[in-house]
This record gives C-alpha cells, sequence and structure tokens, in this order.
C-alpha cells in the first residue's frame, strides 16, 4: 500500500479530492489545502483508491492507494513557470519555511532557498543526476530575487556555483541545515528562508529538462548498529515494512515512506513530550556543540523546558524545527524530547504573530 499522509502538510487544512474505488496515474491530485486549492498532494503510483479517512470537518487524515505496477518516472507536461509547475505536480508541499517549518504560500518570495544535500541518499541522487540537479537549481531560482545554496558535506562540489546559484561546502559533517542556515542567512531577525531537499529539486529538473515526472526517492535504511544497511528507490508513501525488516528491526505497523523522508533510522523516531519530571540540564560541551555557532544553546534549551517562547525567541529558535534537535534529546541528562518542545513554541511564536 502507499499512504500519502496529511500530517506530512504542516501548516494546511487539507480536504480530500478523490473518491475510494477511483483509478491513479502519478500526478493524479488526492489532497488539497482548503483555503489555497493550488497547493495539491498527488498520487505518486498507478493504482486504485483504496481508502480515504477524513476526521472533523472532513479534514483529510491519509489517502491509501493499493499500486499495480512499479513505481516509475512518467512523461510530463512541465509548461508554465517554476511556481505553476511544483504547485500543477505535488511538488510544492515539499518546500519547507524557516521560521515555523510550515509548507510556503505560493504568493510568498523568500529571501534565499536551501537545498538540503547532506545525507547519504540525496548525495548518491544528485550524483546520479547531474543535469537533472542542475535544471532543477536554476528553476528555483525563479522563486526569490536571492541565492539559491546547495548545502552538501564537504569534497567536491555536486555541481558547479553559476550565477545566484551557490555551493555551501564549507562546515564539518555533523553540522545540518540549521547550521548552514544560521550561519548563511538567518532568520531569527526576520524574514523567511525555503528548504527543500535535493531529491524533489532534482525532481522538479526533470520535469523541466527531460519532461519526465518522477515520484520515486532514494531511501537509506540504519541497522540498530547505526550502520546504512540499505538504499533502496521508492515512490513517497510506499509501505517501508519489508526493507526495515531486512534492517533487523522489529516489522512496524502501518510505517510508510513520509514526504521529505531520505533516511529511516528507527532509533530517531521519539514520541511527543511526556508528562514526566525532567531532570537538570547537565551544560556538556558535547551538549553546546549540537546546535549551530553563536547560538547560547544552554539557555535555550532551558527555555523549551519551561515553555519560554519569547527567552527561546531570543536565543534563535527561530532558526530550527524538530530534527535540529534530535542530538540534543539524545545527549540530554534531562530526558526532554527538544524537537516536540521546539513545536510548541514556535506554534505559540507563530499564533501571536
Amino acid at each position: 500500500m502507499v499512504r500519502l499522509e496529511a500530517s506530512d502538510l504542516p501548516g494546511l487544512r487539507p480536504v480530500a479530492c478523490i473518491e475510494e474505488g477511483a483509478e491513479v496515474v502519478p500526478g493524479t491530485p488526492v489532497m488539497h489545502d482548503r483555503a489555497r486549492p493550488e497547493i495539491r498532494v498527488v498520487a505518486t503510483v498507478a493504482g486504485r483508491v483504496e481508502r480515504v479517512e477524513t476526521g472533523l470537518g472532513r479534514r483529510a487524515v491519509r489517502v491509501v492507494i493499493r499500486p499495480e505496477g512499479r513505481a516509475m518516472a512518467v512523461p510530463a507536461t512541465a509548461a508554465g513557470d517554476t511556481r505553476d509547475v511544483m504547485l500543477a505536480h505535488g511538488i510544492w508541499p515539499d518546500l519547507r519555511t524557516r521560521p515555523f517549518g510550515r509548507v510556503p504560500d505560493p504568493e510568498a518570495r523568500p529571501k534565499a532557498i536551501l537545498v538540503n544535500a547532506l545525507d547519504g541518499a540525496g548525495v548518491a541522487a544528485a550524483q546520479g543526476a547531474p543535469r537533472a540537479l542542475g535544471h532543477g537549481l536554476r528553476a528555483l531560482c525563479d522563486l526569490t530575487e536571492g541565492p539559491v545554496i546547495l548545502c552538501q558535506h564537504g569534497g567536491v562540489a555536486l555541481i558547479p556555483a553559476e550565477g545566484r546559484i551557490e555551493i555551501d561546502t564549507a562546515a564539518p559533517r555533523h553540522d545540518g541545515m540549521a547550521f548552514r542556515l544560521r550561519r548563511r542567512c538567518s532568520v531569527a531577525h526576520g524574514g523567511e528562508v525555503w528548504i527543500l531537499d535535493v531529491q524533489s529539486a532534482i525532481a522538479l529538473g526533470r520535469l523541466r529538462g527531460e519532461g519526465l515526472f518522477d515520484t520515486t526517492r532514494l531511501v537509506e535504511i540504519v541497522a540498530a548498529s547505526g550502520e546504512v544497511v540499505g538504499l533502496h528507490r521508492m515512490a513517497l508513501g510506499a509501505d517501508l515494512a519489508d526493507a526495515i525488516e531486512e534492517a533487523g528491526w522489529p516489522r512496524p505497523v502501518s510505517r510508510s515512506l513520509r514526504r521529505n523522508e531520505s533516511r529511516i533510522d528507527p532509533r530517531h523516531e521519539p514520541g511527543p513530550p511526556s508528562e514526566q519530571v525532567l531532570g537538570p540540564i547537565v551544560p556538556v560541551p558535547a551538549l553546546t556543540a549540537t546546535l549551530p555557532m553563536r547560538l547560547r544553546a544552554i539557555p535555550l534549551l532551558r527555555a523549551l523546558q519551561i515553555g519560554d517562547a519569547e527567552a527561546a525567541r531570543r536565543h534563535g529558535c527561530l532558526d530550527l524545527v524538530e530534527e535540529d534537535m534530535r542530538a540534543a534529546s539524545a545527549i540530554c541528562a534531562s530526558g526532554a524530547n527538544y524537537g516536540a518542545l521546539l513545536r510548541r513554541v514556535l506554534d505559540e511564536l507563530e499564533a501571536g504573530g
């Protein structure tokens, strides 16, 4: 089964636009945003809609498709400007804003776009499709007056820099997107930057350069030892149970490939914050190093623990999203899930304007 999850669309209110039993092909719209219907989610495989799950107010929860055949790139028309192409083919929801980590408004223009090529699956995809990556990065330049920055871990640039396309290879291997954002174009004091996974940029480039719509992505599967044991190509929403079981993990229930997910590591799937009393924060150097330079990590973590949104803002939380707090959650002796605590604070700051 292929499961397309509405929870992958932060900031949107998705509604289904397909009925159970309908036949779909890659690119068929299955969900769209209630307020901005041009933002759509599309089928990633050919098949039949098995189930459409909705919640309160007919809000979409997920669309489940029974695939017929293997997922593959299909011919597609890529007429129109970049914004229209991304909206029409369901690539727009892959974009995320900083601050707040939302799907951006199509009418907005960020001060920069950062393309994430920091993980092994993304690098492998880029090395196998440099022409498509170049087409995709050039297309992204249409969405901003600022730079489009390809972020990678050192080594030879995946493609040459040109025009407003810049290559960021300077940071050490452990640095994530928050480190790049903080150094290159922080939003802590205003403005908006968009983040896009490199495989989505490649998919855009294939549309623009080859007229092919590719809904598949390369995915790394990590074993309990931390070693990458498999690199699989599969469609967005595809069932991951077999691949994870092959890596030696207990077989998951209804685990599918989520949007912008390219590394499956069951060790890093914490639940929501519990109501247990958290322990103290021990300010060890390793904990401080989990967050970007020039960001006072310990005061920020304390602000997140007590839910002080304004203090968290002063200490730079607007440059961060949940995934940036994974290492801090693993290292801190307090037992806090800082990703979930950060989300609570970001939601409060967003609601307050």
